[in-house]
């Protein structure tokens, strides 16, 4: 219960001059977390499930894991320090959607009107109650995109911090999102003179070497795991990813159907079959489904909405400041990686930050065509 006030007391501050919004978000965060309990008292699924479960019950074997180390010591707490112990940790999330949606809403605020995201992605209220480390990434990559914004050398050590904490929630995207903005870094800077662009070009150089010494092991890790996979290994992946179907995959269709599979499924169609032919039988429960359904229909609508404006999507990002594509991109290599080593089969979770990647496009393009206009592309751009 602390860890979830403590969160809810950062939403407060954040929501404080919109604090019917933060009001409305919540009761539908708790009417859903009530739909929930509701089911687990019929007995139709458990109070943990999958990863959830395994998070609270041994704690101590997630600190170690650097991967996984921060979520670990907040369940470490909630176990073994917290009032109501284990109870509280399956919906320290709600306040933690309330957080990424205001801090998503403060980076494109000058771009967007409110667009409150986890209302057009719902499966986010499913995660409010589920005791996964998805959310908190979606917060600690904004902090560290929206403070390398700021010049002030605080808000510089806060990018560090920030970065180090992402990197013990998904090291891969801390490395994507250090590499993304040393990018547009050095791009800005290089804008120069033919001094300065040699200069600030040795200062890149130097620190990607810097941070490949610090990321050496995870870095080979990734190399390694990436080489393995796509040799050797290929064929019992495939068959562990239940990705046969794809065809042979040592065909360039297989990698296209693989990022296809990551982008378009599941279906909504097929989630509303699947529901009604398996009714008594939902792993996950019958709130998670539901949600799942609704999120698919709006994504694909969205989906829709892109492709008849497709020809405006590059005449929209090119006004974007430079952190508002930062995030964009990190996001949007959510696809090309599970659809490389996972080949596209993963959970509506891991799907999410490439569907917030979209929403947002066409929020900008529906924007776009109202106004003829995208805010002021320099009014943000890195100091």
């Amino acid at each position: 219960m602390i860890v979830y006030l403590v969160f809810y007391l950062f939403a407060f501050i954040l929501y404080k001059k919109k604090i019917f919004t933060l009001i409305s978000l919540s009761i539908i965060a708790h009417l859903v977390l009530v739909f929930f309990i509701f089911e687990v008292g019929l007995g139709n699924v458990d109070y943990y499930i999958s990863d959830g479960f395994q998070y609270i019950n041994n704690p101590e074997d997630w600190i170690t894991d650097i991967d996984r180390a921060t979520w670990g010591y907040i369940n470490y707490f909630e176990k073994y320090y917290d009032v109501f112990g284990v109870y509280f940790a399956k919906f320290i999330n709600i306040p933690l959607i309330l957080i990424f949606n205001k801090l998503l809403q403060n980076l494109f605020q000058r771009n967007l009107w409110n667009i409150n995201i986890i209302l057009f992605l719902p499966y986010y209220f499913y995660l409010g109650i589920s005791n996964l480390r998805d959310v908190l990434i979606m917060i600690v990559l904004l902090l560290v995109i929206s403070n390398f914004n700021k010049k002030e050398q605080k808000h510089k050590i806060l990018t560090f911090v920030f970065l180090l904490t992402l990197y013990t929630l998904r090291p891969f995207i801390a490395v994507i999102t250090l590499i993304v903005l040393s990018y547009y870094w050095s791009k800005r800077r290089m804008n120069k003179n033919y001094l300065s662009k040699a200069f600030y070009l040795s200062l890149a150089f130097g620190f990607i070497f810097l941070c490949y010494l610090v990321f050496q092991s995870r870095i080979s890790q990734y190399t390694y795991n990436l080489q393995y996979y796509l040799s050797e290994g290929l064929s019992d992946r495939v068959i562990g990813r239940d990705a046969e179907q794809l065809g042979d995959p040592t065909s360039p269709l297989f990698w296209v159907k693989a990022h296809l599979r990551y982008i378009f499924t599941p279906m909504p169609h097929s989630l509303a079959i699947n529901l009604l032919e398996h009714s008594s039988d939902l792993k996950y429960g019958l709130t998670s489904r539901v949600l799942r359904i609704i999120n698919q229909l709006i994504y694909f609508g969205f989906i829709i909405y892109i492709f008849i404006n497709f020809k405006k999507i590059l005449k929209v990002l090119r006004t974007l400041s430079i952190p508002m594509k930062s995030f964009l991109l990190v996001c949007f290599t959510y696809m090309p990686i599970y659809s490389i080593f996972h080949f596209g089969g993963v959970h509506q979770r891991t799907k999410l930050p490439f569907q917030v990647c979209i929403i947002i496009i066409g929020c900008l393009i529906y924007k776009f065509n109202k106004t003829k206009k995208i805010g002021n592309k320099k009014s943000s751009n890195f100091n």
